[in-house]
């Protein structure tokens, strides 16, 4: 059992997916400035981006906390919970452009602006969603849970963990400092 909140683990979640929204910008900004961009390095962020942020985090969040916090009276469709829904969708969304807009410039150099701007509003949407639920839904979370409650969403989190690996959070977290490592020094 961890000794951290279920909003403690997103929150730490968080941070990983900002290390790597952070090279997205900076990857965006060499873009804009002409200079040619490592294009294996987009198959470690798309790796990242589906598995971490979407499969794990996302799918934390939606079939456990927001489940439990809709049943708890905080209504599925409307804020907070339908906006945050809406952005997950958005980033599988963009994700998606990313995966093919990557591939094209990977295999011809063509679609650099479309990189980039895919890139851009990935970032852009990150960081707005996460300082949402940093500021807003996890308060409300460890004021609306008992502690029972959030004990239960622990161990939901944990079964998730362990369904996607042994130690899938330290795996995304080398990860994350690989691709930071990787943008910075390009």
């Amino acid at each position: 059992m961890t000794s951290m909140k279920p909003t403690e683990v997103l929150e730490r979640e968080h941070q990983f997916i900002t290390q790597v929204t952070e090279c997205m910008a900076l990857l965006a900004e060499d873009l804009g400035k002409g200079q040619e961009v490592s294009t294996a390095i987009f198959a470690d962020m798309l790796e990242f981006l589906h598995t971490f942020a979407d499969e794990c985090h996302h799918g934390k969040e939606e079939s456990s906390l927001f489940r439990m916090l809709d049943k708890k009276g905080l209504p599925a469709k409307e804020c907070p919970l339908g906006a945050l829904r809406m952005e997950h969708d958005q980033a599988r969304s963009l994700v998606g452009k990313l995966t093919n807009v990557s591939a094209r410039y990977a295999k011809d150099g063509s679609e650099r602006e479309a990189l980039r701007t895919t890139l851009l509003q990935l970032v852009e949407l990150y960081r707005g969603h996460i300082l949402k639920e940093n500021d807003l839904l996890f308060p409300m979370t460890n004021k609306a849970l008992s502690t029972q409650e959030q004990e239960t969403l622990s161990q939901q989190f944990e079964q998730m963990d362990s369904r996607m690996g042994t130690d899938v959070s330290n795996e995304f977290e080398e990860l994350a400092a690989k691709l930071q490592h990787e943008v910075m020094h390009e």
